[in-house]
């Protein structure tokens, strides 16, 4: 693994954010609730989920001990130029671990991964793995949220949480082709409970 490289400057960060975002009908939203922070500064546990140069998609299954799934909360597709905005929750549950946005020129994607992606069914992350396409993933800042936030609100939670994020980009057969948006809580302790749940009502089920 490499080792990431870090940009934290404000006015850097705000023109990545802004070009992630571009497309969203929320994006001021977005901006006004984030500000860039250096990663030695983030907890812990914010540590291991975001300092690191791999997809989301399996750092969370890391974390949680169990895979994700994808919900689509809006998209917008003009040409080569697909942006969406996604929660990723654990699967069989409602309990939302990331929320983020996606910016893709899809362009430099091959057809296949083009119509999958488009599809909806899977995360980014596991789409470009099972493709085997070369990526490289790099972080460029990381960010603290506003805890009573549009973007906290996403995850569904009863009181405002603590959260933090990151803005990276994914080359794609070393071509710049995905900007992101990362944002994450923690929430083992509620998630457990919700994963429990889901597994006694599963072994309920008649076979």
């Amino acid at each position: 693994m490499t080792t990431p490289q870090f940009e934290t400057g404000s006015e850097s960060a705000r023109v990545m954010l802004r070009r992630v975002c571009d497309g969203l009908s929320g994006a001021g939203d977005i901006e006004r609730c984030v500000q860039p922070v250096p990663p030695a500064t983030l907890p812990g546990a914010f540590q291991s989920l975001l300092v690191h140069n791999n997809h989301m998609t399996t750092t969370l299954k890391e974390f949680y001990a169990t895979p994700v799934e994808l919900r689509v909360l809006t998209q917008r597709l003009d040409g080569d130029h697909y942006c969406r905005e996604i929660l990723l929750v654990l699967r069989d549950t409602d309990c939302v671990v990331e929320y983020g946005v996606m910016n893709f020129h899809l362009g430099y994607a091959s057809e296949e991964v083009r119509r999958v992606v488009l599809e909806r069914k899977m995360p980014l992350g596991d789409v470009l793995i099972q493709h085997n396409v070369l990526r490289r993933i790099e972080p460029a800042c990381f960010l603290t949220v506003e805890k009573d936030s549009e973007i906290t609100r996403r995850f569904g939670m009863p009181e405002p949480t603590e959260a933090f994020g990151r803005l990276g980009t994914i080359y794609y057969d070393e071509k710049p082709a995905i900007e992101l948006l990362e944002v994450v809580v923690d929430r083992r302790s509620e998630c457990d409970v919700l994963r429990g749940d889901a597994i006694a009502v599963t072994k309920q089920r008649p076979s």
